[in-house]
């Protein structure tokens, strides 16, 4: 075999060593870079199911809020009303009151009318 047999044979091998070993360099960056990236993607995911998770605490939240004040204003109409009737019966109340006392007050007037008027016949026979 001549030298330059043999020195290009060292030469291939030598170029056809250092490309294997770039090939697996570009491989391993390539396994790294998809790895860091698949890491990225899941803290992405990850962020995004914990802001919706907050997201649906904070309308939970604000639907129990909306419950509480509801219940607490319909409460309220509840008592506002029952002082309101508790003022009507009372205002009847009174009024059925001061009905019975003009009636009384009309019955004592027709019996002093008719009072007068008996008084007024045993005059006239007085001094008849």
């Amino acid at each position: 075999m001549s030298i330059y047999v043999v020195v290009l044979l060292v030469v291939a091998a030598a170029v056809l060593s250092s490309g294997a070993g770039y090939l697996a360099a570009q491989a391993r960056l390539r396994r790294r870079h998809g790895a860091e990236l698949g890491e990225a993607e899941a803290r992405g995911r990850q962020r995004l199911v914990e802001a919706d998770n907050a997201v649906k605490e904070r309308l939970l939240e604000a639907k129990e809020e909306a419950v509480r004040v509801r219940t607490s204003a319909e409460q309220e109409a509840r008592q506002i009303r029952a002082q309101a009737q508790e003022s009507e019966r009372r205002l009847h109340q009174k009024e059925e009151n001061l009905e019975r006392r003009i009636e009384e007050l009309n019955n004592r007037e027709r019996s002093f009318g008719d009072r007068e008027r008996g008084l007024g016949e045993i005059r006239v026979q007085v001094e008849e």
